[in-house]
């Protein structure tokens, strides 16, 4: 019995795979307990609880959005919410229009890197590159993988470093703000524990990798503005020298906390392959208790 509460479809604009062939995976590798947790979508709630049921897998829906705290992007997981609430479907909603907003910006700059498809052109491969999706956009992440397979670039790596150019070109003609995102986490706090929710600070090593002290200021801090807590079981966290650390933390704060394998691909293995964390189903009872409590009382 274990728990993956962080991974990714094809509703995620990096992510591969549809929400019925990760529950299959999940169910085939004994997750009991499942979240799908979508960078700023909703598309796979319905369709992963219906598969989950008839798997035998307790649902909960999930959601991953970004907001800056002191000029850090956090991440920060959803889970346990009504995915009906109307409030949830626009902040969901305004955030995923950043992925589009962005690659529009990006675009103009492009040919000067050596690429001559237009967007139209481009956009012939999006059905293949996300099946099922009722209405994929074209975002860095898609034009990463359509321009390797095109052989406009060698690699992702090369993909990555042309946009990274092209990023700083824009902040010095537009400034900063025009990468900012348009979530507060004062907003997500509100819309997603307003909706049953929890709130949790995700992968505390990837912000500052290797740097314990700052790793538990950024969890107290999170959790004084918040927070009802944060992913324990991550690839990033669990490699690090002073997990144990953070196992300590968690027991002393007696926050929630969570945990999940990240996963973008359902049938990849390796470190972040789909319940990779071995997340034991006891650890996230105080996550079920707090969304019991908020459950009874929207009631």
């Amino acid at each position: 019995m274990s728990v993956e509460l962080h991974c990714h479809t094809v509703f995620s604009v990096d992510a591969y795979g549809t929400p019925e062939d990760l529950v299959d995976v999940a169910a085939d590798r004994g997750v009991t307990t499942l979240s799908i947790t979508e960078h700023d979508h909703l598309g796979s709630c319905q369709r992963a609880q219906s598969r989950a049921t008839q798997c035998g897998i307790e649902y909960l829906p999930g959601i991953e959005l970004g907001a800056l705290l002191d000029g850090v992007e956090l991440h920060l997981l959803g889970i346990g919410f009504d995915p009906d609430n109307s409030q949830i479907k626009s902040m969901v909603a305004e955030s995923f229009s950043k992925n589009e907003r962005y690659f529009d910006l990006y675009m103009p700059y492009l040919p000067e890197f050596g690429c001559h498809f237009t967007k139209e052109q481009m956009a012939v491969g999006l059905a293949e590159r996300y099946p099922t999706h009722s209405a994929p956009v074209i975002s860095q992440w898609f034009a990463r993988d359509f321009l390797v397979d095109q052989g406009v670039y060698p690699d992702r790596a090369a993909f990555k470093a042309v946009i990274k150019q092209i990023e700083q070109q824009i902040i010095n003609e537009q400034g900063p703000q025009v990468f900012k995102s348009t979530l507060t986490l004062e907003k997500i706090l509100k819309t997603i524990q307003g909706a049953g929710g929890v709130v949790l600070l995700a992968h505390v090593a990837y912000y500052y990798p290797t740097d314990q002290t700052k790793q538990i200021e950024l969890i107290r801090k999170g959790l004084d503005m918040g927070l009802d807590g944060f992913e324990l079981y991550h690839p990033l966290n669990v490699a690090e020298s002073h997990f144990d650390v953070l196992i300590g933390e968690a027991k002393q704060i007696g926050c929630v906390i969570s945990g999940g394998s990240d996963c973008h691909n359902a049938r990849i293995e390796g470190s972040s392959a789909l319940n990779a964390c071995n997340v034991p189903e006891e650890t996230i009872a105080n996550l079920k208790s707090v969304l019991a409590e908020r459950q009874l009382a929207r009631m």
